[in-house]
């Protein structure tokens, strides 16, 4: 997704983002990062998945949704972490050009 897309599915789909249920942290923003971090910092990597001479940028185009309709517990936070969001094997070596997400939530169903 896009971010201009996120006022469509929270608005008129009624679906809550669990990036932001879980406290938008900083350090789980980016599911697409294509920076060269290497620059400057020692140990830094660089997602080089379509060659050295890709864009760089980040963005935010995995997310997790659930409906609003009372169906999520948040007397419990959510959890939202990434996984392959580093290297596999040397600075060059990620599973995909998306990073995959996970998330624990508790749900509640109401019988109506």
């Amino acid at each position: 997704m896009r971010d201009n897309e996120d006022e469509t599915m929270e608005n008129e789909l009624n679906l809550l983002d669990v990036w932001k249920l879980a406290g938008s942290c900083p350090a789980t923003q980016w599911t697409w990062d294509t920076i060269d971090h290497r620059r400057g910092n020692a140990g830094g990597f660089f997602n080089q998945y379509y060659g050295e001479h890709t864009r760089q940028y980040q963005a935010r185009y995995d997310r997790v949704y659930v409906h609003e309709n009372d169906m999520i517990d948040l007397a419990i936070p959510p959890t939202f972490e990434l996984i392959a969001n580093q290297p596999l094997t040397s600075y060059k070596d990620f599973l995909s050009d998306h990073f995959g997400v996970t998330s624990h939530f508790q749900l509640t169903w109401n019988v109506r």
